[in-house]
């Protein structure tokens, strides 16, 4: 009788342990949100072209995972301007001018983070 109650546990342990894993991929699928208080636009810059666009976080989220590239960042999409594949990527966007740019672009070598255009930094309110 021991062996008996045992299965049956281990059957409703394992039964408990689907449902809560369908959940969460039902959970997940149902979602195009991004994550909790994610809301605003992305800055992408084509890494080929270096064109720029703004992109809403659940509309990049939603390209992303038609075209299989997101994961747990941002994803990496495909340029509309020169249509390479997958080369349009996260960047930077500047506080004070709304230059998109990547980091390491800056003029200055001690504050790669700077914007190249005006030597903004990302994290500054005004300066």
């Amino acid at each position: 009788m021991d062996s008996e109650k045992s299965k049956k546990i281990l059957i409703a342990v394992a039964v408990v342990c689907l449902a809560v894993a369908a959940f969460m991929v039902l959970k997940n699928t149902k979602s195009e949100s991004g994550p909790p208080g994610g809301v605003g636009d992305l800055a992408y810059k084509c890494t080929k072209c270096g064109a720029t666009k703004l992109i809403n976080r659940d509309t990049a989220i939603k390209m992303g995972r038609e075209l299989g590239t997101s994961g747990f960042g941002p994803p990496v999409l495909d340029c509309t301007a020169c249509g390479a594949k997958r080369t349009l990527t996260v960047a930077k966007q500047c506080p004070g001018c709304s230059t998109i740019y990547f980091p390491g672009e800056s003029k200055d070598p001690q504050a790669p983070m700077k914007c190249p255009k005006c030597g903004k930094s990302p994290n500054s309110v005004s300066e």
